[in-house]
C-alpha cells in the first residue's frame, strides 16, 4: 500500500493506466517522496541507527540531495529541507514498529531501539 502511495505522489502515471485513480489524480503535481520501510533497511544486520543512516542516504541519492550533517536526526531534517526545494515533500514510513516488535523478547535492544526511534 505504501509503495502504491509513493508511486502516486511521484507521478508514475503509466502504472495506473486503466485504473480508477488514473482519471482522478492530479498528475501535474509531483512531489519528492522520502520513503522508509523498516522491514527492509537492515535493522537486524546493521543495527537501527546505521540502518536509518543508510535509508537516509538512499533517499538522498534518489532525490539528488547532498547531505552534510552526520547525526541521523539532523540528516533527516536536512533531507526534508533540501528535498523541499523540488516541491512539497511526502514522507512515508512503513513498518515503523518492526524495530520494536522484532526485539520484544530482548529488553535491552527494545529500549535502545525505542530511544533511537524517538530521536528519529
Amino acid at each position: 500500500m505504501v509503495d502504491t502511495i509513493e508511486e502516486l505522489f511521484s507521478g508514475s502515471r503509466a502504472l495506473f493506466e486503466g485504473l480508477w485513480i488514473h482519471d482522478h489524480w492530479d498528475w501535474s503535481n509531483n512531489h519528492p517522496v522520502i520513503h522508509f520501510n523498516f522491514a527492509d533497511i537492515g535493522v537486524r544486520t546493521l543495527g537501527l541507527e546505521k540502518a536509518i543512516l543508510r535509508g537516509i542516504a538512499e533517499n538522498a541519492t534518489r532525490l539528488n540531495v547532498t547531505l552534510s550533517d552526520t547525526a541521523y536526526d539532523q540528516q533527516f531534517k536536512e533531507l526534508i529541507e533540501k528535498a523541499a526545494v523540488y516541491g512539497q515533500v511526502v514522507v512515508l514510513i512503513d513498518e515503523y514498529d518492526k524495530p520494536l516488535i522484532d526485539y520484544l523478547g530482548e529488553a535491552e535492544m527494545l529500549t535502545v531501539n525505542r530511544s533511537i526511534l524517538k530521536i528519529f
